[in-house]
């Protein structure tokens, strides 16, 4: 059995790595450039599900028939870099709009209007329909 070299070994494991390397580059273009569809080669995406299911918000306030955009980290008193994250990611609605329902007081007239990131646009998920604050007011809703 013969023992194979240093300088060879460098040469084989340098062989695999191009090999790896040239896959990983030029696989993708079977699917681009020759639409070929394999089990084997990946075809190259940019981006399909990250930006899936994020929510584009704006709360408004109707009075006298007018509605105004407020800026939410005015209103509760927060910079928008130090902001809690329950604020500046909009993820508790409820959370967010009882409390902004707390610091414009009662009587106010909130509306909230937002729209998800999906596969096939901007769709929208809230339109102004209800009284956020006559909602809110109990803390289990």
């Amino acid at each position: 059995m013969q023992v194979l070299s240093q300088a060879n070994r460098r040469r084989i494991r340098g062989v695999v790595f191009c090999l790896c390397a040239a896959l990983m580059l030029l696989g993708p273009m079977a699917t681009q450039v020759f639409d070929h569809h394999s089990k084997w080669l990946r075809p190259w995406q940019m981006f399909r599900d990250t930006g899936l299911q994020l929510l584009a918000v704006e709360f408004r306030v109707r009075q006298d028939g007018q509605e105004r955009v407020i800026d939410r980290y005015q209103v509760l008193g927060y910079e928008r870099a130090t902001a809690p994250k329950w604020v500046r990611r909009v993820v508790k609605i409820r959370k967010l709009s009882r409390a902004l329902c707390e610091a414009l007081g009662p009587g106010t007239d909130l509306r909230i209007y937002a729209e998800w990131a999906t596969l096939d646009g901007w769709q929208p998920r809230f339109a102004g329909e209800q009284n956020l604050c006559r909602h809110s007011r109990r803390k289990g809703r």
